[in-house]
């Protein structure tokens, strides 16, 4: 599961061009959903972008909230990381203020707050991602597979995965299990291969 990357407010991010596709959704739809998105990104940006210095007016609104004083430049988004500080409390002192509709001030500061636990996911969404094309064979003896536990073994054998994307689903198979698959299938290839 990818909780911070599949989430309910970005939805329409990543499902918008199946559903033009489908002729479920408008051109005009679509537009509106890439215009959002570019607002979304413009504004990430420019918090990275945008620097307050020390003895701003900031430091008052940060140590009523009980957080640390700027005690160098430091970036909008850097601020807004921390876990006190909202998108509120930073608006008034971007120099750009903006009036924008409450979902995009959600989803910019979600992704500030949470991008170095998105960018970790996104990694292990791209290094699993191999796992969907690796077969496992129809007739795989879990049970000659040594280190599987007999939970991990009985699991295999009842959900009979066909990869081990599949596999990696499967509730209680662990990315241990997995990694004794992968090592089982190079072995077996590696005999098949050899004369």
């Amino acid at each position: 599961e990818y909780r911070l990357v599949v989430r309910e407010d970005n939805a329409d991010k990543r499902l918008t061009h199946y559903g033009r596709a489908f002729g479920l959704l408008s051109d005009e739809y679509q537009r509106q959903v890439e215009e959002k998105y570019k607002i979304i990104d413009r504004e990430i940006n420019h918090l990275r972008s945008t620097k307050i210095r020390p003895g701003m007016n900031l430091d008052d609104v940060l140590e009523r909230l009980n957080s640390a004083p700027v005690r160098m430049p430091t970036s909008l988004s850097d601020i807004l990381k921390r876990p006190e500080v909202t998108y509120e409390h930073i608006a008034p002192y971007d120099g750009d203020l903006k009036n924008y509709p409450k979902d995009i001030i959600a989803q910019v500061e979600y992704e500030i707050k949470y991008e170095g636990f998105i960018a970790r996911q996104l990694k292990d969404i791209e290094k699993f991602q191999h796992l969907e094309y690796i077969r496992l064979p129809d007739d795989m003896d879990y049970d000659s597979v040594p280190s599987l536990s007999m939970e991990v073994r009985q699991k295999l054998k009842c959900h009979k995965p066909s990869t081990l994307g599949q596999a990696q689903r499967i509730s209680g198979v662990t990315p241990a299990a997995i990694m004794i698959l992968m090592v089982v299938l190079k072995k077996k290839l590696h005999e098949t291969n050899s004369p």
